[in-house]
């Protein structure tokens, strides 16, 4: 991928038209900014509602959307199939749970695991499958994980040892040898671009290095972000190890969904204060954090003033710059990258507009462009349009056919309505509106 930091990449699509209906003089439109946190698909604090995905009801979730929440936290547990295949039954239970999740508005970060201690001693007594079972599951989930890939943000790759973290395996899984082979045949089955995360740095190195089929994939999630020097094992106990370690993880987040929890592991060694998750979940493009787990950092950031700025800034927060439409009636738009990560997901970018017959038109600025807006990118994207138009609106659909027209699924952009200029943010049709 190329680094766009502080530059200005301008991509045009090209689009057939019928013939121009009028002329336009030069016009331009400058946005403004807002601090306003709004709810926007794949990003921000999640929620971790349950701790059995398939035994999810929608009064859950249904009202999470509502409050600012836009992914969950999806276990789901094969605790009773350590030995056996997935019932017909379960695997049921677990498509209605996706469809409740389509029906409040969410996406999920999924991930399968066999046990779930409940504190770190219970952990070592902990039980998952042989790799003859793991796969057998894996073959067993995939179609139900590709029927709903629509409101998947990522997997994390989960199945071996306790909480599906990759370490303390009943089954020997949490060998070389067995992480790979999982991983492996994760990135086989499972739908083709969609991101896995593995847990700890050092062994998704060896996986990436590797170059296993579909390496490129691979990225992480840290249960511990912020919690000791090394993040509670994360990361090497050799501090120039570490530092390595640190600097490629960061370096795999600028292009792979990066998301976690806090904990409260070495309570004397956390780093809760403002500047250390300002500065590290910049470094770290961090998308998504649980909003509710470590309750001594959540407390805080809220203590002192810097969890709204955090809030926002998680993933990616796109902000309207200015517009223009020249006399050759060529539109354009420019777009800034204000958060922390780009979007994980590759999206079409629309103009709706009215010509001078007054009739409602839409063309693409692009199919699948905003994934190209990393953090603090600023881009141009333009079209020639088939008429002159004056009322404009900006559109960022879900790029799926089943949530394409739910404005849930649309992003938002980061601009604040502004009477005197015709700027509004038309929220029944998830559109920024505009005049030129």
């Amino acid at each position: 991928m190329i680094n766009v930091w502080a530059r200005v990449i301008t991509l045009v699509a090209t689009v057939l038209c019928a013939p121009v209906l009028g002329q336009a003089a030069d016009r331009s439109a400058a946005f403004k900014p807002t601090t306003f946190n709004m709810v926007n698909p794949e990003r921000g604090f999640y929620a971790g509602y349950t701790n059995s995905f398939a035994d999810t009801v929608i009064g859950d979730i249904d009202y999470l959307h509502g409050e600012g929440v836009s992914l969950v936290y999806a276990p789901i547990r094969l605790d009773a199939y350590r030995n056996s295949a997935i019932p017909q039954s379960y695997l049921d239970r677990i498509e209605t749970s996706f469809a409740h999740v389509r029906k409040s508005g969410l996406k999920v970060i999924l991930r399968v695991a066999y046990n779930y201690p409940g504190n770190e001693f219970d952990y070592l007594k902990a039980k998952d499958a042989p790799l003859t079972i793991v796969k057998q599951h894996i073959a067993q989930l995939a179609p139900v994980i590709a029927r709903n890939r629509d409101v998947i943000t990522v997997m994390q790759a989960g199945f071996i040892g306790a909480w599906g973290e990759g370490h303390t395996s009943s089954n020997k899984l949490d060998t070389d040898a067995g992480k790979k082979a999982v991983m492996t045949e994760l990135l086989a089955k499972m739908p083709q671009y969609l991101e896995i995360q593995w847990r700890y740095p050092a062994d998704a190195f060896k996986m990436r290095d590797a170059k296993i089929p579909g390496y490129w994939r691979i990225g992480l999630h840290n249960d511990c972000f912020l919690s000791s020097p090394t993040d509670v094992g994360t990361y090497s106990e050799i501090a120039s190890v570490r530092a390595t370690e640190r600097a490629k993880a960061a370096s795999i987040s600028k292009y792979r969904f990066y998301s976690g929890e806090t904990c409260g592991a070495e309570p004397d060694a956390i780093r809760a204060d403002c500047a250390s998750i300002l500065r590290e979940g910049k470094q770290f493009h961090v998308s998504s954090l649980n909003r509710d787990y470590y309750e001594q950092f959540i407390t805080s950031w809220k203590n002192s003033g810097c969890y709204a700025t955090a809030a926002r800034s998680f993933g990616y927060r796109l902000k309207l710059v200015s517009a223009r439409l020249d006399a050759s009636n060529v539109f354009s738009v420019v777009i800034e990258n204000e958060g922390w990560a780009r979007p994980v997901s590759a999206r079409p970018l629309y103009v709706v507009w009215k010509g001078v017959d007054g009739k409602e038109r839409k063309t693409a600025l692009g199919r699948n462009v905003i994934q190209s807006l990393d953090a603090g990118s600023r881009l141009v994207f333009a079209a020639k349009l088939a008429a002159a138009g004056r009322d404009f609106c900006i559109t960022a659909p879900d790029a799926r056919g089943s949530l394409a027209a739910d404005r849930r699924y649309a992003i938002r952009f980061a601009n604040a309505d502004d009477a005197a200029r015709f700027q509004k943010w038309d929220a029944l049709k998830a559109r920024f509106c505009f005049r030129m």
